[in-house]
């Protein structure tokens, strides 16, 4: 029997899927050769790293050889970045002259002061002892000594804690005679173990001043130890007691 529906069905066209595109291979990029370690972009050395070149050439540390001319090189590359340990070092290098520089008081307060500026108790100390003596061109004047000694002794620096104690022992640059303030000064560096405040310290022991009692059992100890890092006052005081270092 004839089926129209069958027959229709066979003469229907087909419906064929396209192929999927193929895409042709992607080449590799070739990859970019990288320089040698050595001659790639090196960080800029901070100023501190500076500073500590150059201090590692001051006193010859590190491998490296022992070079005031390099030291200052390196302390002035820190100093010029604002470092105020490179400024107060190079000032120290001024006020010596050394590493190839011209002995200058001047350019040593300049140093001094572009780091006491900055809080830097070392260099506090070295602007007061300038202003105590009178050099780098400044005015003598005990009253901004003893103002920069107050803030670097505030900090810990057992020079600028000798000079205040010394400073109320004269009752100098406004302040008033004080030898309780001046032990009390003296012991806070004698403890850092600062020889000079040691001898200073073991005199009013001696002496039985600023509130302490007149003992040459705690005043002894005190000279030799200072002795032993040649104060030289201190020997003469342990030679008058007739005793050694």
């Amino acid at each position: 029997m004839y089926d129209r529906r069958r027959e229709t069905w066979r003469r229907r066209p087909l419906r064929l899927t396209p192929p999927l595109e193929v895409q042709p291979p992607v080449a590799a990029q070739p990859s970019q050769p990288q320089p040698p370690i050595a001659a790639r972009p090196q960080p800029e050395p901070s100023s501190e790293d500076q500073f500590q070149t150059g201090y590692l050439n001051e006193v010859g540390g590190g491998g490296l050889p022992k070079s005031d001319s390099e030291a200052v090189w390196y302390y002035r590359l820190s100093a010029d970045q604002g470092n105020a340990k490179g400024q107060y070092n190079l000032g120290r290098m001024y006020e010596a002259g050394r590493g190839g520089l011209q002995k200058s008081d001047t350019e040593a307060v300049r140093y001094y002061r572009l780091a006491a500026e900055q809080r830097n108790a070392q260099a506090q100390n070295a602007l007061g002892r300038m202003y105590a003596t009178g050099h780098g061109g400044l005015e003598k004047s005990y009253t901004n000594a003893v103002r920069l000694y107050r803030l670097a002794a505030d900090q810990g620096n057992d020079s600028a804690q000798v000079a205040m104690g010394d400073m109320y022992e004269a009752g100098r640059g406004g302040l008033q005679n004080s030898d309780t303030e001046a032990v009390r000064y003296y012991r806070l560096a004698a403890d850092q173990g600062c020889p000079f405040a040691q001898f200073e310290l073991g005199d009013m022991y001696q002496g039985g001043r600023g509130g302490l009692p007149r003992d040459l059992n705690q005043a002894i100890p005190l000279y030799q130890s200072a002795a032993r890092n040649n104060v030289d006052r201190a020997k003469a005081a342990l030679k008058k007691l007739g005793q050694s270092w």
